[in-house]
This record gives C-alpha cells, structure tokens and sequence, in this order.
C-alpha cells in the first residue's frame, strides 16, 4: 500500500497548503500506525515525491524505478488536496467489504467530521494529460494500481493561496484538528488494506 504527496511547491510560495498540508497527514498517519505496533500483512509505504509542480517529475521517476514492484501495489492514496477532513473515498464496489470497516471503526470517532465509501465502478481515465492528471497518483493510475479518489470536508479558501506567497503556515493552522482526522483516516485505510 503506497501511501503519497508532494514536497515541493510552486515558485513564490512556502508550499503550506500545496503540498506540506498533504505532507503532514501521511506523515501522522505513518506515525499513527507504527505507534499502534500494528503488523500489517502487506507493506505500507510513504514516498514524499519532488518535482509534481514540475510536471509530476518524482512520481514518475519513482514508478519507471520500480516499473517491476509495481503489479504489487494494491493501492496508491495520495494526498494533494485543500487541508481539511478527509469525509470519504470513491471507490470501485471490490472495495466496499474492506473500506466499510473503515466506515464502521471511524463511526463516531470526532464530533464534527464522518467518513462515506461511495461506489463509483467507473473506470478511471488511465493516461496521464487527462482526467486527475494533475498530481502524483495519475502516474500510478496509468500503470494500473487503483487510486481512488478523496472527497474532504474543508471552507479553506484554497483559490486564494494556491501556487501564491499567501501558501503560508498561518493560513493552514486552523484547520489542525480537520488534519489531523484525516490522519486517521488515512492509517485506517492504508491497515485495512494492507
């Protein structure tokens, strides 16, 4: 299980929310799992890509490196998005028995924020240039690992800071605990998957 994001951002910019917000909660939920002693059966692996605002340089430096590993990798999740509470996954229906578990062990877990598995049996538009090509996990959509898709829970004002010197840490700050679910949530899935 491929867990990812991307360290770099655009010229002028700290990269708070694009991507060091992203950053952060694979991080956490990295932490989260080793701190848990969990023992999965499968690998769980974080890679920090470069070079996304660069045309998605690292991500498929990474994937052409380990082209033969590759058939291995039972899903990518990515996190390149506003910060906020991840509130769910689109999901092809195969996948319903293992992430209803995580819509079972999140059920109740923060006050303000829930998770939903939404089925979605579409194909994923598969070539890069198209569809969600503009973040890591396209490259690995490409090569045929499953991606699914995160919605989030967020009213940050992402059209304001995006690819801006105003992509600062002040402007990330408050939405700490809607990150910090999403950490959660994200080590809940990478263990139910793997």
């Amino acid at each position: 299980v491929l867990l990812g994001a991307h360290l770099d951002s655009f010229d002028g910019a700290t990269g708070a929310a694009d991507n060091g917000s992203g950053v952060a909660t694979m991080i956490e939920a990295m932490r989260l799992l080793a701190a848990s002693g969990a023992r999965p059966r499968r690998t769980i692996m974080l890679v920090a890509f470069a070079g996304e605002e660069m045309g998605l340089k690292g991500s498929a430096a990474f994937a052409a490196r380990h082209a033969a590993q590759l058939p291995g990798v039972v899903m990518m999740l990515n996190r390149d998005a506003r910060p906020g509470a991840i509130s769910g996954i689109t999901i092809p229906s195969a996948w319903k028995p293992v992430l209803s578990r995580v819509e079972q062990d999140l059920r109740g877990a923060h006050p303000a924020f829930e998770f939903d598995a939404v089925i979605d049996d579409t194909p994923r538009e598969r070539s890069p240039g198209n569809g969600r090509a503009s973040s890591d996990d396209s490259i690995f959509t490409a090569q045929g690992v499953p991606t699914p898709r995160f919605s989030a829970l967020t009213d940050f004002d992402y059209e304001r800071v995006h690819h801006t010197v105003a992509d600062t840490y002040d402007n990330v700050l408050p939405f700490r605990s809607a990150q910090q679910y999403s950490s959660m949530v994200l080590a809940l899935i990478a263990w139910e998957v793997a």
